[in-house]
């Protein structure tokens, strides 16, 4: 190294490998910023339909997983912890959610919930595990979890107040015409 290099500073290495070496800090927040991208997807799907909402909410379950796991065991080895504990933690907690998803199932198919329903539960249960996940992880999968109980408190309220803004959009319209005929009718005298 000459004098005037810095410290740590390799010339052959381009900006392209320097990115992909990234910390593992930066590595994190790629995955969070992953989760929080499929969640949007997920609303999405749901929307469209309740249904394959399900089925999506389904395939996130180790998706989630495996990014928490990332994370806890980033956690794990930056203390120099053994892995053991928390691989079963983070197990039996994401095979939890698996559980209460075929409970989810079972309830749709034996009529005691209604098909519709079942996406927007399976997301505030994928939404309460995330949020706990982070309460032992990492503050930011905490976030997700709590972004994605927004989405369900959102879907609620919009499906809730739907006929409202109907019914105001509809007044909308009827007023618009009148003041429309009455103007039309002013110009015409």
């Amino acid at each position: 190294m000459s004098d005037g290099e810095a410290p740590g500073a390799n010339p052959a290495v381009s900006g392209a490998a320097r990115r992909a070496g990234a910390s593992p800090e930066r590595r994190i927040e790629f995955l969070i910023v992953g989760l929080v991208i499929l969640g949007a997807l997920g609303v999405g799907v749901t929307n469209y339909s309740p249904l394959w909402g399900f089925r999506y909410w389904v395939a996130m379950v180790p998706v989630f997983g495996a990014v928490c796991g990332i994370v806890s065991w980033a956690r794990v080895r930056a203390r120099g912890e053994t892995l053991t504990g928390p691989v079963r933690r983070q197990a039996l907690h994401w095979l939890g959610l698996l559980a209460a998803v075929g409970l989810i199932y079972l309830l749709t198919e034996a009529g005691r919930m209604a098909d519709t329903a079942a996406g927007p539960v399976a997301l505030l249960c994928l939404a309460l595990t995330t949020f706990l996940a982070g309460v032992h992880t990492d503050w930011r999968i905490s976030l997700v979890g709590g972004l994605l109980g927004g989405v369900v408190l959102a879907l609620a309220l919009v499906e809730y107040f739907a006929w409202i803004l109907l019914l105001l959009a509809a007044a909308a319209a009827l007023l618009a015409v009148w003041v429309w005929r009455r103007s039309a009718g002013a110009k015409a005298q």
